[in-house]
C-alpha cells in the first residue's frame, strides 16, 4: 500500500502525508500541538530513521524539492523528476547513489576492514537542520572519523564521471540561511508619501548587504552572501505592508561567518 502511495504521489503529498502523522503522534505523548519548526525538524529525523531501513523507498521519498520555472525540469531526459514542479536542484539524488555505491563496494570488502562503517543519509539540507537532527539521533556517537563525499560539478563541471578527486585545504563551506521581514505601511502607489515603502527598503537593504564581501573583508576571506527570494505585495500599483528577503551566506572561517551574521543584522 505505502510503495504504490509513494509511486503515484508527489513528494508535496508524501511531505504533508508524514508531517500529518508526526503532528498526530506528539499530542498523543505529550498533549500539546506541534510548531511547523518542530514538525520540519522531526521530518528530518523520521526520514532518516526510515530510509536506513527502506532500501528502495529510498529515492521515492527524496524526488525533489518544490521549484518552478527552473528550466533543467523541461529537459526531457530520462533521469527528470516525474512530478511537474519539482526535482533535485542540489545533485541529492546523485549524492544517495554516491553513498549506496560506496556501501556496496566496502561490502565486497567487508573482511579486509579492520571496524565497522557506518552509513549516513542526512536529510533536511534545505531547512538548514538536517546535521543537527542527525547528531542528536546518535548518527555520529562513537565515529572515529567522518567522510563526506559532494558531487564533482561543484569544484568543475568539466571533470569527467567516475573520478574521485581529493583536493588540499578547505573544499566545502558553511552554510548558513538568514530571514528578513521589513515592516512598512501600504498605500496606494500613486500617493508613496502617505506610507512607508518596504519594497524601497529592501532594495537598499540588498545592495548593502553585497557591500558586506566587496568594501568590509579582506579579499583572502571568503564569502559568499546571495539573495534567493524576495516577495511582497500584490498588485503593480499598491504599496505593500511587508516584504520578505531570504538568502544565504557561505564561509569558509568561523570569524567571517560570525561578522557576516553581525553585519546581517545591523544592516537590516
Amino acid at each position: 500500500m505505502l510503495t504504490g502511495y509513494f509511486e503515484k504521489s508527489s513528494p508535496m503529498d508524501q511531505r504533508a502525508m508524514l508531517a500529518s502523522a508526526l503532528r498526530d503522534v506528539k499530542p498523543a505523548q505529550t498533549g500539546k500541538k506541534q510548531s511547523e519548526e518542530e514538525v520540519n525538524q522531526q521530518m528530518g529525523a523520521f526520514l532518516g530513521g526510515f530510509l536506513k531501513g527502506a532500501g528502495p523507498l529510498l529515492h521515492k521519498l527524496l524526488q525533489g524539492l518544490p521549484m518552478e520555472g527552473i528550466p533543467a525540469l523541461a529537459t526531457g531526459l530520462p533521469f527528470a523528476s516525474r512530478h511537474e514542479g519539482c526535482m533535485h536542484a542540489c545533485g541529492h539524488d546523485t549524492h544517495t547513489a554516491m553513498l549506496l555505491g560506496a556501501g556496496k563496494v566496502l561490502w565486497a570488502h567487508k573482511d579486509e576492514l579492520a571496524g565497522t562503517v557506518r552509513l549516513m543519509f542526512q536529510t533536511a539540507e534545505e531547512q538548514s537542520r538536517g546535521a543537527e537532527v542527525m547528531i542528536e539521533n546518535g548518527g555520529v556517537e562513537g565515529a572515529d572519523a567522518v567522510f563526506g563525499t559532494h558531487i564533482g560539478t561543484i569544484l568543475d563541471k568539466t571533470i569527467p564521471a567516475g573520478t574521485f578527486i581529493v583536493p588540499s585545504g578547505c573544499c566545502m563551506a558553511a552554510f548558513d540561511k538568514f530571514f528578513i521581514k521589513i515592516h512598512g505601511k501600504g498605500c496606494h502607489g500613486s500617493t508613496p508619501e502617505k506610507g512607508i515603502d518596504p519594497v524601497n527598503i529592501a532594495a537598499h537593504i540588498v545592495l548593502a548587504l553585497q557591500a558586506i564581501t566587496t568594501r568590509e573583508l579582506n579579499a583572502t576571506r571568503p564569502l559568499v552572501l546571495t539573495i534567493g527570494k524576495i516577495q511582497g505585495g500584490s498588485q503593480y500599483n499598491v504599496i505593500p505592508d511587508e516584504v520578505v528577503i531570504e538568502g544565504t551566506i557561505r564561509t569558509l572561517e568561523e570569524e567571517v561567518r560570525q561578522f557576516t551574521a553581525k553585519r546581517i543584522g545591523e544592516i537590516a
